[in-house]
């Protein structure tokens, strides 16, 4: 990848946000947990959740890692984005980041934006790397899923 490349990729509020990570080895009430890896990249997470309202509501929300700095600053947003949300809401903003981020023709800026998640803009433009974005977002929709 070229140098005009990465800096693309890695803009400053990217970096920003994975060099300090909101959640990261956060203590909470954990009452459920996942892991995720990504094998293209060697990411590997693990999603700490407080539920709440009969499991269905998110209290509180950490993570540990270890993993790029895509895969960590998307957690860090994660973990800014979804404490209150039910599980619906995790998965209807999950599904749409992962539609945002596959398509790399499509204007996703401002739908990124409506997500509060428009640092990941660039990441479309790197199919190798849409994973590492994802795998915070899909992991935690996979603590919903094993319920």
């Amino acid at each position: 990848m070229s140098k005009v490349s990465n800096t693309k990729l890695y803009n400053d509020a990217l970096k920003k946000q994975a060099l300090n990570p909101i959640g990261l080895n956060k203590t909470i009430n954990i009452t459920h947990s996942a892991e995720g890896y990504n094998a293209s990249c060697g990411d590997e997470i693990t999603i700490h959740l407080e539920l709440v309202d009969g499991n269905t509501r998110i209290k509180d929300i950490a993570f540990e890692t270890e993993s790029c700095a895509i895969c960590k600053a998307s957690a860090s947003l994660l973990c800014e984005s979804v404490k209150g949300l039910s599980k619906e809401n995790v998965a209807s903003m999950t599904k749409q980041l992962q539609i945002i981020l596959k398509d790399p023709n499509a204007d996703n800026q401002i739908a990124l934006t409506k997500l509060n998640l428009e640092l990941l803009s660039p990441i479309s433009q790197f199919p190798s790397r849409v994973n590492c974005a994802l795998l915070p977002w899909e992991t935690l929709v996979d603590i919903f899923s094993e319920k």
